[in-house]
């Protein structure tokens, strides 16, 4: 591991809540379905997960999010703390109310899901105060990743300042977004999107890994970033890059998931970890597709409690394929990152 090496997050913290149980269908007198449960899980979800899954590789990790009162908030800090996120830069707000996401599983199935978001976006007093957190501690830190799930905490403006205090201070911006508007986010090192995601940003179909690159190259050309990387489902992960080639990393197990949920979380997380430990971009590649096939072999949100595995023996089961501009094959360069603000 890097020693020197320190992480922020910054992004909605959300609540991952798992109902597990029995359903039924139609057995009551007027006939609706019953769902019978057993027992609830919680885990941290969106940038909360993303921070418990770095910081369990033992790389220092800072989370920059708002927290509420409420009991749920509680739980959440609970969950953040036991996996050794530090929790310095939390905001917490009293008027906020941490959304949830339930999720009601049967056998490992989830039969349906309700979500409870009651905030549109944060105060005008939090998102000053998380600016003012940030200019005084934002030099401890290589990496900031940004994670925007939606959820009320990344306004435009605040964006910017972040995106402005990071480029001053010449650190690496890496951007996990759900957000189809990507011009705050121009200038960043590594921008993450799901392929029906960047298929809504560009108009391009992304039905195939040719149509995938064509479209990341447009990201990169209009966003001005080194790397864009597009999670494409059970096929793989396709790294693009502003050196005009691409890394394609193929699913190779063929086994079905048993839950994909969080596993983009899990890509984002592992392939950081892999760039603060100095691995080549390769080797990063393969270390994130392997977490993720880790992630989704379990029932629910997923912190990896492991050490860096053997790159070289996890290559043995891992098909990578480097792509030119035009999509055609060329042969496999390990290549490295490219130096950021050189």
């Amino acid at each position: 591991m890097n020693i020197n090496s320190r992480v922020l997050v910054i992004g909605d913290i959300i609540l991952d809540q798992y109902i597990n149980g029995h359903y039924i269908k139609r057995v009551d007198d007027e006939g609706n379905n019953i769902f019978s449960k057993k027992e609830i899980i919680y885990n941290a979800g969106g940038a909360g997960n993303v921070a418990c899954n770095i910081a369990q590789s033992e790389i220092p990790t800072t989370l920059v999010g708002v927290l509420g009162t409420d009991i749920d908030s509680k739980r959440c800090y609970s969950i953040l703390t036991h996996n050794s996120v530090d929790p310095s830069m939390l905001m917490i707000d009293c008027d906020w109310s941490i959304p949830i996401i339930s999720r009601y599983i049967d056998q490992h199935k989830q039969i349906f899901r309700s979500d409870r978001e009651f905030n549109t976006r944060i105060k005008k007093s939090t998102e000053f105060a998380i600016i003012d957190s940030l200019k005084k501690n934002i030099c401890n830190f290589n990496s900031i990743l940004i994670v925007d799930y939606q959820k009320g905490l990344l306004s435009t403006e605040l964006i910017k300042e972040v995106m402005k205090l990071a480029i001053q201070n010449k650190k690496r911006i890496i951007i996990d977004t759900k957000s189809k508007y990507l011009f705050p986010f121009t200038g960043s090192y590594l921008i993450k999107m799901n392929h029906k995601e960047l298929q809504t940003a560009t108009g391009i179909i992304c039905n195939s890994s040719c149509n995938i690159q064509k479209a990341a190259f447009r990201m990169i050309e209009q966003f001005q970033c080194h790397y864009f990387l597009t999670t494409w489902g059970k096929n793989g992960i396709i790294l693009s890059s502003n050196c005009e080639f691409s890394i394609y990393i193929e699913n190779q197990t063929g086994n079905p998931p048993i839950c994909t949920i969080g596993a983009g979380d899990t890509v984002t997380a592992y392939l950081l970890i892999g760039i603060e430990n100095n691995l080549t971009i390769e080797q990063c590649m393969i270390l994130a597709s392997a977490a993720a096939e880790t992630a989704i072999s379990r029932p629910m949100t997923t912190v990896l409690h492991y050490p860096l595995p053997d790159i070289q023996l996890l290559k043995k089961n891992i098909h990578c394929r480097y792509m030119n501009k035009d999509g055609g094959i060329q042969h496999g360069q390990n290549c490295t990152w490219n130096q950021y603000w050189a």
